[in-house]
């Protein structure tokens, strides 16, 4: 049963007690489209596949390699392959290349036609002759028929790349929202007009670079599900001049899209004049328009299928820093917490606005502020902070942020209560945790906050900078200190590493420190990955992940769960953990041209995702010698999860080694032997 399973540890063990005995439940191999989308009624789905490439060889150091097809299967929730969909470009006659495919991370249903089937959606960049970008979105419906070619035939082609999806569906029904954006010059210019190498001072040409920047152009235009004729309805649209996008125009978003009240809502903030003042070449300084607001407008659709209506409109004042070392002070609302940054009371909404200072070396420093609806200051929620990080959110408190400061070569963590806007702990990042007269032990930015058992109060739980070291043993330890809500020492938990340990970092936020999160028991786990020097051998490293308990009196030396690094599918690429109605790791390897993805079903120790689905299911699936028949998608694992076969109708197992199997629809499955 065992020996089609690839060895679960690979490279060296250092660690004390592996417990070994955790295989992955599923295993998909996939090359540049993998991932997690979002499925139907809420459920987390996930997509595997492979783009195929052209390569054109243009000298002996570039050789480019340019998307001529594409082939993705689709998962659901279970795990269970719901369709797959392969299709080969076409291009126009004035079409140079494809250069760019993604899977929109979102599965629809009647949003792009009206048939029940779920449908994907495919973002494809073209490079137009002579040059320039035309973005593509193909749609395929999953289950439907082939071409004759082999091929999926796409249900609809939108000129335009999704930039925004707002999934409103509720108990009456689907009400998706996509947003297509499209980026264009209407100034009529070319290069020519703007610019001639041998006048670069031309007076017409500098005026001309002047109004082709102003010709830049970002639209965007939201469509609701189609009708019964199949025509998209439009229901919102908008055109800004690039220079009077929001924020620096890179960083921030161009609208944010939420449903307030049962009702979706699309928020587009934009600069009411020019962000900077005319320029008439690359080559001259930029400076900043002065004065102008930050116009922020929030957009209502009254019922399903209507145009929006405007319902709010809020000025505030675009105020330019007087500190010196300051080139440029922009503002942005969804820069700081996205979504959050926008705060219903009532039908008006206030907002949290982010002033981004640009300064002189390339750098930026950050400052956070409450307006009214009306566009006053509310008050300054945290000045000049060099970085921050949201916390996790848990029942009974409120949200909070941390804001990292440098100053007087120290770094101070500001923790602040996002309801009072209160700093409820300013925490020297050099604890002193052998008393005044000892020396600092520092804390890394890696940290959260969880609950107490009782529920009562919380911990903050940080990394620590310094590991520690067993010399006698030659062991490292992770260590992560567990702080009151008040800053004061709790406990310091211990996971050892083993030797020859490089570096290690650890995965630390609020949902993987529960103690159940990957065991079932109440000892505390943890994951990190760890970069290990092999023995005798200190510039060859690997990359390992592991999930270990801490070190206790029963253990003293801690007790290993899961300990992955190089295997044949190639090296450690990807660690994430997947929260839904079943909790996953994900473990993407890469090697071989390929990226090998094995799923782990959470806690470890947990019933495995096959044997779990191995109910009988006989009337739907049918074996005759070798060959497996059903309705729709067929799929084949092995007893270590591991998918070793797929086809449609019909499938034929004489390729495969003798031996126990798993065969596989979306709807049932069975246990067969290949012989």
């Amino acid at each position: 049963m065992e020996r089609n399973c690839a060895p679960r540890f690979t490279g060296e063990l250092q660690a004390v007690n592996p417990d070994g005995s955790y295989a992955p439940d599923l295993v998909l191999e996939s090359r540049d489209l993998y991932g997690d989308i979002d499925g139907p009624d809420g459920d987390l789905w996930y997509y595997h596949g492979a783009v195929e490439y052209d390569y054109v060889v243009h000298n002996e150091y570039w050789t480019e390699a340019l998307p001529k097809s594409f082939e993705v299967q689709i998962y659901d929730g279970k795990m269970q392959l719901r369709g797959t969909v392969k299709d080969t470009f076409v291009l126009k006659d004035d079409e140079a290349r494809v250069r760019q495919v993604e899977l929109l991370p979102i599965i629809t249903q009647k949003y792009f036609n009206q048939d029940a089937a779920y449908e994907i959606a495919v973002s494809v960049i073209v490079n137009p002759k002579p040059y320039g970008v035309r973005p593509y979105t193909y749609v395929y419906s999953l289950g439907n028929a082939k071409g004759d070619d082999g091929d999926d035939v796409p249900v609809r082609v939108v000129n335009g790349m999704v930039s925004d999806v707002l999934d409103a569906s509720d108990e009456n029904g689907e009400n998706v929202i996509m947003t297509f954006m499209h980026e264009y010059n209407d100034s009529g210019l070319t290069d020519e007009d703007i610019y001639d190498m041998d006048n670069p001072d031309d007076p017409a040409k500098r005026e001309n670079y002047w109004k082709y920047n102003l010709g830049n152009k970002i639209g965007m235009t939201s469509y609701a599900r189609v009708d019964d004729k199949g025509n998209f309805t439009e229901v919102f649209s908008k055109t800004t001049t690039s220079y009077q996008a929001q924020g620096n125009q890179q960083d921030d978003p161009l609208s944010i899209t939420m449903v307030h009240n049962g009702k979706p809502v699309i928020v587009y903030p934009y600069y009411e004049d020019l962000v900077y003042n005319p320029f008439y070449s690359p080559m001259e300084d930029m400076t900043q328009r002065q004065p102008n607001n930050l116009v922020v407008e929030i957009y209502e659709q009254p019922a399903v299928g209507e145009k929006f209506v405007l319902k709010q409109t809020t000025k505030i004042p675009v105020v330019k820093s007087a500190e010196s070392d300051v080139l440029y002070s922009y503002y942005a609302i969804g820069s700081f917490r996205y979504r959050e940054d926008i705060a219903f009371t009532g039908d008006q909404a206030d907002f949290f606005v982010t002033r981004r200072d640009y300064l002189t070396g390339d750098s930026e420093r950050h400052s956070f502020f409450a307006y009214n609806a009306d566009g006053t200051l509310k008050r300054e929620i945290f000045s000049n902070s060099d970085s921050h990080t949201p916390l996790s959110n848990l029942d009974g408190f409120d949200p909070m942020e941390l804001f990292i400061v440098y100053n007087d070569s120290k770094y101070f963590f500001n923790f602040v209560n996002m309801r009072t806007f209160e700093t409820e702990l300013t925490l020297d990042y050099g604890l002193m945790l052998d008393g005044e007269d000892g020396e600092p032990d520092y804390i890394m930015a890696n940290l959260d906050r969880t609950l107490t058992a009782d529920g009562k109060s919380f911990y903050y739980v940080a990394e620590m900078r310094a590991p520690g070291y067993d010399d006698i043993n030659d062991i490292n330890y992770m260590r992560i200190v567990w702080l009151n809500r008040d800053g004061s020492f709790n406990h310091m938990d211990q996971v050892n590493m083993g030797n020859n340990v490089n570096y290690a970092t650890l995965y630390l936020n609020g949902a993987v420190l529960q103690p159940d999160f990957f065991h079932s028991d109440a000892k505390q786990e943890y994951m990190m990955l760890i970069k290990r020097a092999h023995a005798g051998e200190s510039d060859v490293t690997e990359e390992q992940l592991l999930v270990a308990q801490v070190a206790d009196k029963q253990n003293p030396a801690g007790k290993d769960l899961l300990l992955l690094g190089n295997s044949d599918a190639g090296v450690l690429k990807y660690i994430v953990p997947m929260l839904g109605e079943q909790n996953r790791l994900a473990v993407t390897y890469a090697g071989s041209g390929k990226s090998t993805t094995y799923y782990y079903n959470l806690p470890l120790d947990g019933v495995s995702g096959i044997e779990d689905i191995v109910s009988g299911g006989d009337s739907e699936i049918k074996v005759s010698g070798n060959t497996v028949i059903a309705d729709g998608a067929i799929e084949i694992f092995n007893t270590c999860g591991v998918r070793v076969a797929a086809g449609v109708g019909s499938l034929d197992l004489d390729a495969l080694a003798p031996g126990i199997y798993v065969a596989r629809t979306a709807s049932a499955a069975v246990k067969i032997a290949v012989k």
